[in-house]
């Protein structure tokens, strides 16, 4: 996922950041043929952690091996939610 396609998937997740509701928790999970999560917790959705991590996707590189997916879904779906909190992935 060189080029054009790490650009995209780029946008893709900043358009899917800035889409959030408001009152949202967010994190964010990089993965290849390992896996790293961003933050170790959840992010509240502010204006400033939306400038901040926009930033840091900006920074992705298509440098992690494979795009293995598997991993980074079942991680995240062994965290624990938050009381009336909807996951989307």
């Amino acid at each position: 996922m060189e080029g054009q396609y790490i650009e995209m998937a780029k946008k893709s997740l900043i358009l899917a950041l800035k889409s959030l509701p408001t009152n949202s928790k967010f994190n964010i999970v990089s993965f290849g043929s390992n896996h790293e999560w961003i933050n170790n917790d959840m992010i509240d959705y502010t204006n400033e952690n939306v400038i901040k991590y926009i930033n840091i996707i900006n920074t992705f590189n298509a440098d992690m091996g494979g795009t293995e997916v598997y991993e980074p879904i079942n991680s995240i779906l062994e965290r624990k939610t938050i009381n009336n909190c909807i996951r989307y992935i």
